[in-house]
């Protein structure tokens, strides 16, 4: 089973647990992969190689890691909070 794949039955779980917060990052990343397979000329309904998919997880942690850096420079601790949880999801398929 690929990481994409892997990725598509977590959601699944995720619903079935009522984990807000991970469907949503979940959601995010089936999005990005779909985001990256049309960007690279492929239709939305193939699946990206793991270190394809690795590449878009990695992208989007950084962009976690930047949000977390400006929101504690704006004082929003409520939303660094939000970041960090996302981020640590992200993390667990690095």
């Amino acid at each position: 089973m690929t990481l994409h794949e892997q990725i598509r039955e977590n959601i699944k779980e995720a619903m079935k647990a009522g984990d807000k917060v991970r469907l949503e990052v979940m959601r995010g990343l089936v999005t990005a992969f779909t985001n990256e397979l049309v960007a690279t000329g492929h239709t939305p309904q193939d699946m990206l190689a793991d270190d394809q998919a690795i590449t878009v997880i990695t992208r989007l942690a950084k962009q976690r890691k930047d949000s977390i850096e400006q929101f504690t420079k704006g004082g929003r601790m409520d939303l660094v909070e939000e970041e960090t949880r996302q981020l640590n999801i992200l993390a667990e398929y690095l």
